[in-house]
Order: C-alpha cells, then sequence, then structure tokens
C-alpha cells in the first residue's frame, strides 16, 4: 500500500493483510517515481496516485470518490476501469477489472495516450510562442 498523506492508511482498519505500506509524505519526486515503479497493478483512490502510476505504466483501477477521478479516466478512453465507491459491488469490480487489463492492450493504449498527450503539448507551446509574437 502506498500512502501519500498521514491518514492515507486509514484504509488498514479494514484490509490488514498489506504486507508493507510505502509512505511518500515529505519524499521526494525520484522517490515517488521509484516507488510507483515497484508495482504491475494499482488501485488508485487519490487523483495524484492514479495520474503517476498510470504515467509510470501500472495496469491501473480506480475507485472514484469524486468526479476528477472519472473525469481523467474518460479523457484517456480508459471509463471502463473507473468505478463509483459506494458501488456495493465495488471489490467484485474492480478485481475483475485488474484481471481483464490483462487482455485488455494495456500498454499500447497507453503509449496512445502518452503520444496524443505530447502532441497536444507541442501545440499548445506553439500556439503560446505564437500569441506571444
Amino acid at each position: 500500500m502506498i500512502s501519500h498523506l498521514k491518514g492515507d492508511d486509514w484504509l488498514l482498519k479494514y484490509y490488514n493483510s498489506f504486507s508493507e505500506v510505502i509512505y511518500l509524505e515529505g519524499k521526494s519526486s525520484n522517490d515517488i517515481y521509484q516507488a510507483y515503479g515497484t508495482f504491475e497493478y494499482l488501485v488508485a483512490d487519490r487523483g495524484h496516485a492514479q495520474m503517476i502510476g498510470y504515467a509510470m505504466g501500472c495496469k491501473t483501477a480506480v475507485p472514484v470518490s469524486y468526479d476528477k477521478l472519472r473525469w481523467f479516466y474518460e479523457d484517456i478512453g480508459l471509463a471502463d476501469y473507473a468505478f463509483d465507491e459506494a458501488d456495493e459491488n465495488l471489490a467484485e469490480k474492480i478485481f475483475k477489472a485488474l484481471i481483464e487489463i490483462n487482455d485488455f492492450q494495456w500498454q499500447a493504449k497507453r503509449e496512445q495516450i502518452l503520444t496524443m498527450a505530447a502532441e497536444q503539448e507541442k501545440n499548445i507551446f506553439e500556439e503560446l510562442e505564437r500569441n506571444l509574437s
């Protein structure tokens, strides 16, 4: 389990089967990236965990507690891997999604999204340069 801030480990009260908790509060960006780089699968209930995990190549399912989590996955075409955290079948849906991710071309889709994002970033900077000229 990764804990970004004090209090994130509230989950341990309900799921005591985590063999390790990695605390990231106050850690460097490099330490954070290295921590995420050790996981193939991730269940992320924070926006930063979702985005960093995805960028690092983690196959990620998201219990959605607020709209921004869902919007990010909609933007990158992965809305099927974002689930309402109030859903009474949440655990089953996340487990099923993590199994299905292996059949889905996760890395190919991720590379496609990252390429698209880089192109959009380039276009934004070019437009910014034109506007500032």
